[in-house]
């Protein structure tokens, strides 16, 4: 992934309430009219969250009339896990590199699991923010 691209789905991502929306879209598509519900803000100020996470490539709208349908954009999230995957990857390889001479034995290599594929993608938002938290560790 390219640097501007990472930094507009990271510049996303920065925001709880961008973060719930993405919550709510893993439900399947919905209006911005019932995306802005659960918020405690005006339809203008939940727009603006949305143009945030589709400028960060997180979202895709669906125009017909004058209803705008939004849904997660699952390639672009697929894009970012793999991108972090590659992060802790070099992360471990290096704790495996540091650790061993002082266990005194080979360290085991990371067991890696399947990326999660589920139609709604929940997994996948689970693991950004989880792999997010560690990282900042």
């Amino acid at each position: 992934m390219d640097d501007p691209v990472l930094d507009a789905a990271f510049s996303a991502l920065g925001d709880k309430t961008r973060r719930a929306i993405l919550r709510q879209l893993l439900q399947g598509s919905s209006t911005v009219t019932a995306l802005a519900q659960p918020f405690d803000m005006s339809l203008n100020a939940v727009s603006k969250h949305i143009k945030m996470l589709e400028k960060g490539g997180l979202i895709e709208r669906r125009i017909k009339g004058r209803v705008h349908t939004i849904s997660i954009a699952r390639e672009q999230l697929q894009q970012l896990h793999s991108w972090l995957d590659t992060l802790t990857d070099n992360r471990d390889q290096a704790a495996d590199r540091t650790t061993r001479p002082l266990a005194g034995k080979p360290a085991g290599k990371p067991t890696v699991t399947p990326h999660e594929s589920g139609s709604h993608g929940g997994g996948l938002l689970d693991k950004l923010t989880s792999r997010l938290s560690k990282l900042g560790r």
